[in-house]
Order: structure tokens, then sequence, then C-alpha cells
């Protein structure tokens, strides 16, 4: 839920609430949700959400962290598309 609450907030252009709701979900981040195990998508989603939220208040650096997090756990990522976004995001913040 922390994640969906995010990408709300982040759509209604509020990044602050949107790191908030997400330090709920802080410790569970590299869990794997059950349902990924069926089609294995949606998992680290937090980290890149924070990372989302960071460069919408133009905290780059802080973004980059949340991005490389998502890197530093490819073996969770298999076929979601999120690790390519991420590569995509770090090389555009000339972070790669």
């Amino acid at each position: 839920m922390p994640a969906l609450r995010a990408i709300d907030a982040l759509q209604a252009r509020d990044a602050d609430t949107a790191l908030a709701v997400l330090e709920e979900a802080r410790p569970y981040e590299l869990a794997v949700p059950a349902i990924a195990f069926v089609n294995y998508i949606g998992s680290l989603y937090p980290p890149f959400l924070r990372g989302e939220a960071y460069l919408a208040l133009d905290r780059k650096e802080e973004a980059a962290v949340e991005f490389r997090k998502i890197l530093a756990h490819r073996g969770l990522l298999l076929a979601d598309p999120i690790g390519t976004i991420v590569e995509r995001q770090l090389a555009s913040l000339g972070k790669k």
C-alpha cells in the first residue's frame, strides 16, 4: 500500500508526501511480494518511487542512491523492466 499511496502523491505532484508514505515500506523494500512469484514484477518499487520523489524535489544525489540500490539487487528483478528504467534514470543524471 505505501507504494500505491506514493504513486498517488507523485501524480498529485506532492513528492514530500510520497517520501513520507514510503518510510513505512523501508524495512520491507527488499522483500519479494507473493504475487511476484507468478509474474515477478513489483519488487523494489519503494526505492524506485523514492528515487522518483527525490528527482521531483531536485535532490539528484539522493535519487541516484535509491536507483543504485535497485541495481545492487538485480537478482530480485529478473524480468521486471524497472532495472532498465533505473539504468536510464542514472544515465540521464550522469551517475551510471
